[in-house]
This record gives C-alpha cells, structure tokens and sequence, in this order.
C-alpha cells in the first residue's frame, strides 16, 4: 500500500488498483469569508478545523532559527500554543491563489516565498522536518538543527 498526496488530493495504491479522493482536511476555497474569524488578540480561529493560529508569525523576513527554537518558541506561548504538523499547516493554504497561496485577509504579512516549520519529521531523512512554502502551499524537507530562514506560526 502506497499513499500519495499533493494540495488536496490524495492518490492511495492498494495491491496494483489506485484510488483518488480529495483530502477532508483541506476546506473547500468558498467558506473562506466565514471560516476565519479574527479576534482582538492577534488570533485566527479556524471553523473548519476548530484550530487557533497566530495571526502573525514569530519569525520574520531574514530571521533564522533551527527547528528546536521554533518548537520553543511555541511552547513559550502557553496556554496549549505548540507547532503544528504538516497537515495542519496544510489546512490553511488556500489553493485559489499562489505566491502567497494563504488567505491574506486573516493571515497578512506573508511573504510570496515563506517557508514554514512544522512539528512533522521527515521520515526518510532523520534529523529534518517538513515545511511548508505558502509561495504554492507545496511541502518539503529541512534539517531541523540547522538555522535557517523559516517562519513559524503556532497553533493550538
């Protein structure tokens, strides 16, 4: 058995036969103007994931830090606040647009290139993380203890 997946869709290969579905945890682009809900303290609830993000990211354009001070740095925000994995991060990328491919009205500031940390590791390669670019919303792989330029936005 075989899972594939891109933005959405997901291809599963069970003994030779392969099966597409689309992804329940990525929302439909329409329920955009009703999905997130800003509130007063720089947080975006999501209703279609029950999620909260940050509003604004902690890293910004130029900063870097390696994938242990991203965690930390979310943890450090109490209350439950912690980095989210590859499909949640997912969820929020909004595949009508591109460069940024995120809905700006509830997430300003993204750049049309920003990568992401998230809690997920990368299987096949011990020590990195996925990340997800919002330039398309595709994901990829990093070492995690290196320091690089990849904002950080938390999740509870």
């Amino acid at each position: 058995m075989t899972l594939t997946g891109r933005r959405g869709l997901v291809a599963l290969t069970l003994g030779g036969l392969a099966v597409l579905a689309a992804d329940s945890a990525v929302a439909t682009p329409q329920c955009y103007a009703v999905r997130f809900q800003v509130n007063t303290a720089g947080q975006v609830f999501d209703a279609a994931t029950g999620l909260t993000w940050q509003q604004t990211p902690i890293a910004s354009a130029g900063d870097v830090m390696s994938w242990n001070v991203a965690t930390t740095k979310c943890t450090a925000l109490g209350s439950g606040w912690r980095l989210p994995s590859v499909k949640e991060l997912q969820t929020i990328v909004d595949d009508t647009t591109s460069a940024p491919a995120i809905n700006l009205a509830a997430f300003p500031g993204v750049g049309s290139s920003d990568s992401y940390w998230t809690s997920s590791p990368d299987p096949a390669t011990p020590g990195n993380y996925y990340t997800v670019w919002f330039s398309d919303g595709t994901t990829g792989s990093r070492d995690g203890f290196i320091r690089q330029d990849i904002w950080v936005r938390c999740v509870r």
